[in-house]
């Protein structure tokens, strides 16, 4: 029960997706509120062959990795965080339990990945390369082992560390543990790649 996040450690290059040209059109994911979600088309530019992010207009990298195999991993944008300098990782995702990741760098990305496996599943929040917040569930990645009080208190913690991260949602755990949940529209992060509810298909991030 305590050992299910079986997946391996990630490398920061593990979270770049190969750009196509120097202007690429892709699908971002935006929060609309906070538990749905829209398509929305961006212009990225590429940076050593890579997309890359856009923080003045709120674009970051987004990933769900897959908990017992990271080749199993959906890679993306989204829209509407806020998260200017960290990464925000959690397995209590809907409905998956799966590796959910978002984050202004890559390298913020990874170490909080990284984290969240050591302590086999949980919440962790990173900060310009440091582990500022964490929450381990390690029984199956979902279930902590605190009293009612210690949870209430470290849920608390745990938006509070998000807005440290620059992000101005007014209920972060609740919209960023659904990004993922295909049970809501429209546009979703899956460990196979985005997935558009309305069509009930899997869509390339790429327009061009």
């Amino acid at each position: 029960m305590k050992k299910t996040i079986t997946t391996g450690r990630l490398r920061e290059e593990d979270f770049r997706i190969k750009a196509r040209s120097a202007q690429n059109r892709v699908r971002v994911i935006e929060i609309a509120n906070p538990t749905i979600t829209k398509e929305l088309i961006a212009t990225l530019g590429a940076t050593s062959g890579y997309l890359e992010k856009d923080l003045a207009s709120d674009i970051v990298p987004i990933a769900i990795i897959h908990r017992s195999d990271k080749k199993k991993m959906g890679k993306g944008f989204v829209r509407g965080t806020n998260i200017k300098e960290g990464a925000f990782a959690t397995t209590v995702v809907w409905d998956t339990c799966n590796i959910l990741v978002v984050g202004s760098s890559e390298r913020d990305m990874m170490i909080a990945t990284n984290r969240l496996i050591a302590i086999q599943g949980g919440v962790v929040v990173v900060k310009n390369g440091k582990v500022i917040y964490e929450f381990p569930m390690p029984v199956y990645g979902t279930i902590p082992p605190y009293s009612m009080e210690e949870v209430k208190d470290k849920t608390k913690q745990l938006d509070e560390s998000v807005k440290e991260i620059g992000s101005t949602i007014d209920r972060p755990f609740l919209t960023l543990q659904t990004i993922p949940f295909t049970g809501l529209p429209f546009l979703r992060i899956t460990d196979r790649g985005i997935a558009d509810i309305k069509t009930k298909k899997m869509v390339p991030i790429f327009l061009d």
